[in-house]
């Protein structure tokens, strides 16, 4: 949050982007940052993207565009495992 400049009490709207939730400060009709800077992801948005209740998240913060991007971590470890196999070639021809 503080990278983002946010603050509990300002109001944020969630939307879906991708496979990820994108978060934006919105003036009024949010939802408030809770007293310990936590921000409320709809049980709707969760289930689309299979977010348990108590799984940890990748949380991307893009400043210049004030965003907050909220990752699934299965989701991350799925493109980073797909990753690894597509580079594993290059990487292995270089050895």
């Amino acid at each position: 949050m503080a990278a983002l400049g946010w603050s509990p009490g300002e109001h944020t709207q969630i939307g879906l982007w991708a496979r990820a939730l994108r978060v934006r400060r919105v003036d009024h009709d949010g939802v408030p940052i809770d007293a310990r800077g936590r921000v409320f992801l709809p049980v709707g948005a969760r289930a689309q993207l299979e977010i348990g209740a108590d799984e940890r998240l990748l949380l991307v913060a893009i400043p210049e565009r004030a965003l907050l991007i909220v990752h699934p971590l299965p989701m991350m470890a799925g493109l980073l495992a797909d990753y690894c196999a597509h580079a594993s070639g290059v990487l292995d021809d270089d050895a």
